[in-house]
């Protein structure tokens, strides 16, 4: 397989690595209910540390993180 790209376009719903499940990454400490929609696969933890450019999605089944297309590192819309 070819080098994948850290950037997805938006609404991409499967890694473009493996085809696993794409799920928005949460930042931060998880409350309870953060941690079961976590333990469901249905977000992400990242951990607490902000980088500031953070990627905001991750595949489910292989790990890779993924930043999406169209949006500064920060997350705001490109100009």
């Amino acid at each position: 397989m070819g080098e994948v790209s850290p950037t997805v376009a938006p609404g991409t719903k499967s890694c473009p690595a493996c085809g696993g499940k794409l799920v928005p990454i949460l930042y931060g400490l998880p409350d309870a209910e953060a941690s079961r929609a976590a333990e469901r696969g249905e977000i992400a933890l990242g951990g607490c540390t902000l980088m500031g450019d953070d990627p905001k999605l991750s595949c489910n089944s292989c790990g890779t993180a993924f930043w999406i297309a169209g949006n500064d590192r920060m997350g705001r819309p490109s100009e």
